[in-house]
């Protein structure tokens, strides 16, 4: 009785507010629909929204899956792993903090490393520079040094076994005999008239150096010979 003593535009105006405020308070309650929704146009979610709450929740992307560019895509936050399964089968893998895993043969057309990186696994990793490169499994540097060697004046040659250490001084033990290939440069501490001949691994961990006194006159004294080496495989 009282709407109808008001006026049209006022019974209109009051009418409105009350189909918004309704509306209003069926979209902030919680909605479930046990069948599907197909929309031809385009769906906007502004707030957080989850999809599926099971493992067995499958989300079908026919097209391109794009964030933003100020947006972040977080997949699996929180989860202990996260793992991609690509179309042929093979896995990306955030296995632990920092750490990603990859199946398969990692082809980028340009690859950018800014901090430290290492090419390694449990069994064998190779790897190699240009098309016609060399495949390589290890490359080693750091110092060895000999025992004492005396080299009396026009020797023929001593052979030496120089014992590697890497650059923070720790004895080396990934040297394989016949297999490491060794290139040695002597130090400023070799007198001149002493020659590394040559120098190869004939024993795993220990470098064997041929070292030469080409002095007709001067006999080098019992002397500890330090050299460094680099070491491919």
């Amino acid at each position: 009785m009282y709407l109808a003593g008001l006026g049209r535009a006022t019974r209109v105006l009051i009418l409105a507010l009350a189909v918004v405020i309704a509306g209003a308070g069926i979209t902030q309650a919680a909605t479930t629909l046990s069948t599907n929704i197909l929309t031809n146009g385009t769906l906007g979610v502004t707030g957080v929204s989850t999809f599926g709450g099971t493992a067995s929740t499958t989300i079908s992307v026919a097209g391109v899956l794009t964030t933003p560019a100020s947006a972040v895509a977080l997949f699996l936050g929180g989860a202990s792993t996260t793992q991609f399964t690509l179309n042929a089968g093979d896995t990306i893998k955030n296995s632990t903090a920092s750490t990603t895993n990859i199946s398969g043969t990692l082809t980028p057309d340009a690859l950018t490393l800014t901090g430290v990186t290492s090419l390694a696994s449990t069994t064998a990793t190779t790897f190699k520079v240009g098309n016609l490169g060399t495949q390589l499994s290890q490359i080693v540097s750091g110092y060895c040094v000999t025992g004492a060697v005396t080299l009396t004046a026009t020797t023929t040659g001593v052979y030496a076994n120089c014992t590697p250490f890497s650059h923070a001084n720790v004895a080396l033990s990934n040297l394989t005999a016949g297999t490491s290939k060794v290139f040695l440069m002597a130090t400023s501490s070799t007198p001149a008239y002493v020659h590394l001949q040559s120098a190869s691994t004939t024993a795993s961990n220990i470098i064997n150096v041929l070292l030469v006194n080409v002095s007709t006159t001067t006999t080098a004294a019992s002397s500890v010979y330090s050299f460094n080496f680099l070491a491919v495989q």
